[in-house]
């Protein structure tokens, strides 16, 4: 029989226990990663506000045309949208785009709408000889535009209250 002395078998003993503590425990435990894409889409969008365009009282006798101006104004989201600002002939029968009707009580006077202060662009649908008005818009930022309107002088029309509805189209 071969023995070892005390020593040497501590020596071994340790050496295993040291061999044994540096081998890592393994936990049941585990854990996986991976990536998530997120996105978002922002939609181009513009909104437009009319404003009245209020003429007054208009005299039948005056030598002169009746003016007046109002704005419309288009508010778009994305950093830059085109656009087009078109406008209807109106609700009066017969009416055109450079004669348009306010009418009461069945009468009628024509009166246009335009895109410059000089009154020489009529503003329409882009057909024909009428203008439409194009812009661009940036995301926050109103952008504002004139609008001209004119009733022609000399009108017979009986007093009252004379209106009209134009659509106002923005399309982008």
């Amino acid at each position: 029989m071969n023995y070892k002395s005390s020593s040497a078998i501590l020596k071994s003993e340790l050496a295993i226990l040291g061999f044994v503590f540096l081998i890592p425990l393994q936990s049941n435990a585990a854990t996986s990663s991976t990536t998530m894409t997120v996105t978002a889409t922002v939609l181009t969008a513009c909104t437009l506000q009319t404003n009245p365009l209020v003429f007054g009282s208009y005299d039948t006798t005056a030598a002169s045309d009746l003016t007046a101006s109002t704005t419309v104004e288009v508010l778009c989201n994305g950093l830059s949208n085109a656009y087009t600002i078109s406008m209807s002939t109106g609700l009066g029968a017969n009416a055109t785009f450079a004669a348009r009707k306010l009418t009461a009580a069945g009468q009628s006077i024509n009166y246009s709408i335009y895109t410059n202060a000089n009154t020489s662009n009529v503003w329409g649908d882009g057909t024909s000889t009428t203008s439409i008005v194009s812009g661009s818009g940036t995301t926050g930022v109103v952008r504002s535009y004139p609008v001209y309107g004119k009733i022609f002088n000399n009108q017979p029309a009986a007093p009252g209250i004379y209106s009209d509805t134009v659509t106002v189209t923005l399309s982008y």
